[in-house]
């Protein structure tokens, strides 16, 4: 049975990066944070270290666009702001194919 671990919110510029990582009661090992979750108008981007994954590769989800895309090996940190510029890319993207006003 997996409890989610209590919310803490990592600060960095302006957005808030919360620790929503679960661990087994039956853990007893040191706990690093392993999954992250950013909420920004209505786009929910979610870093973590997946099971399927390499132990040292962080993984992004984030709808419509990415589904467990690996956007780094380093700290979580590096993860989170490889994130938001591929999630920034994509949004520039999609703004660009809009038909002028």
């Amino acid at each position: 049975m997996l409890l989610p671990l209590t919310i803490v919110a990592k600060k960095g510029s302006a957005m808030l990066w919360k620790d929503i990582s679960s661990y087994s009661q039956r853990d007893t090992s040191p706990r690093a944070p392993r999954t992250f979750e950013l909420n920004l108008g209505g786009l929910r981007l979610c870093v973590t270290r997946h099971i399927h994954f390499e132990p040292t590769e962080w993984v992004l989800t984030c709808a419509p666009w990415f589904s467990n895309q690996v956007v780094g090996t380093g700290t979580a940190e590096e993860a989170q702001a490889a994130a938001l510029a591929a999630v920034r890319k994509k949004l520039t993207e999609a703004l660009a194919a809009l038909p002028p006003a």
